[in-house]
């Protein structure tokens, strides 16, 4: 018999209760006597107290029936309790992972949406954009680039010269490319240049983004499209132009702008091709205050010697920069004149004074227009 079995037949034995009670006595003489009643007493006892010892007695028994099955059933908790523990562990484990399985794909997803978004965005912008560029341009609108067609041909009348003021300050040009052709003139205007070109049978077309300007050009004959001329030039077949030609256009661009028309140019150009890029002097103040900053669709000044530093890096060796333009006399710091009757501290006091007139004039009163001049290698 195992110690288990003997602990639950102990308890067994402790909860049963017996009816029959020790009935005695010390006394020597009424010992009898006392015996008789008590055994009598007894009886009646037993007989009163049956009912509720054979209840206490089966509680006693039910009790450490109870106990010894707790007591049987323990392993087995004890056991379940470390696999419900071990059940618990794992699956803190699954739902870690689940979640973080979870968590990735909703990122994922949400990063896709985000990305369609974004580009689905882009893509209303830039409709909205070419939309609204379409309407104003055929309701003579202000445009996004911030003149409408027709007002800007009317500012460019009266900020930039006549037709006749124009082509005349165009003689130069002509006979740089008077064996160039064929020439791309590169936001063409009115096409006082591409006339000019026609008249010394020059091979020769335009481009400008001016739908007004460009209709005018096309009623007088002369082979212009209307667009924008970076595309226009990118289109050019490799090597096959003699000339490119641009007048007050490249103030319009951005940076980058330029640096491209730049190197689109050097690979439009045949071996030997002209390129002549004019455009406001910035170095004169007064170039930059009354003629740059008075149109308002200029994006970048650009100095002669940060263009003929641009030129040059995209194959332009030794590029030649020509003022033009230059501002009268009258309306600049004038030099006053030193009498030689005077003392002749009051002669070197006045010649100080011109030298610093004249470094002011070439400053605030420079020539207003510059024109760069390169030519493509040969070999």
């Amino acid at each position: 018999m195992t110690g288990g079995e003997r602990d639950a037949e102990d308890l067994h034995a402790l909860g049963r209760l017996s009816g029959s009670m020790p009935v005695a006595s010390h006394r020597p003489v009424a010992g009898g006597t006392i015996l008789i009643v008590r055994r009598i007493a007894s009886r009646a006892a037993r007989w009163a107290l049956a009912p509720l010892l054979a209840r206490q007695e089966s509680f006693n028994l039910e009790v450490a029936s109870r106990l010894e099955a707790l007591r049987s059933a323990a392993p087995a908790v004890e056991a379940d309790s470390k696999g419900l523990e071990l059940l618990s562990k794992r699956l803190e484990v699954v739902h870690e992972s689940l979640h973080r399985e979870i968590v990735g794909r909703e990122a994922g997803v949400l990063r896709t949406l985000r990305d369609e978004l974004e580009l689905k965005t882009s893509q209303a912008v830039a409709s909205v954009v070419a939309s609204a560029t379409a309407d104003a341009v055929a309701g003579g609108q202000p445009t996004v680039a911030g003149l409408g067609d027709h007002l800007y041909r009317e500012f460019v009348s009266r900020f930039r010269g006549s037709e006749a003021e124009i082509r005349e300050r165009f003689t130069l040009y002509t006979e740089l490319f008077a064996e160039a052709g064929p020439v791309l003139d590169l936001g063409c205007g009115r096409g006082e240049f591409l006339e000019a070109l026609r008249e010394r049978g020059v091979p020769a077309s335009g481009v400008d983004r001016n739908a007004e300007m460009a209709e005018q050009c096309v009623a007088r004959g002369l082979a212009v499209t209307r667009g924008d001329v970076l595309e226009q030039l990118a289109s050019v077949p490799v090597g096959s132009l003699g000339g490119v030609f641009s007048a007050q256009v490249l103030e319009h661009l951005e940076p980058a702008g330029v640096q491209t028309f730049v190197a689109l140019a050097a690979r439009a150009l045949r071996p030997g091709g002209l390129l002549v890029a004019e455009t406001v002097n910035v170095e004169s103040l007064a170039a930059l205050t009354k003629n740059y900053f008075a149109d308002w669709t200029h994006q970048t000044p650009i100095g002669p010697r940060s263009l003929a530093f641009l030129v040059e890096r995209c194959g332009f060796p030794d590029p030649e920069i020509r003022y033009l333009s230059p501002i009268p006399d009258d309306a600049k710091l004038r030099i006053v004149p030193a009498d030689p009757d005077l003392p002749t501290s009051t002669r070197d006091y006045l010649e100080a004074i011109n030298r610093n007139f004249i470094l002011l004039n070439a400053l605030l009163f420079g020539p207003q227009d510059f024109a760069l001049i390169a030519r493509k290698p040969r070999s």
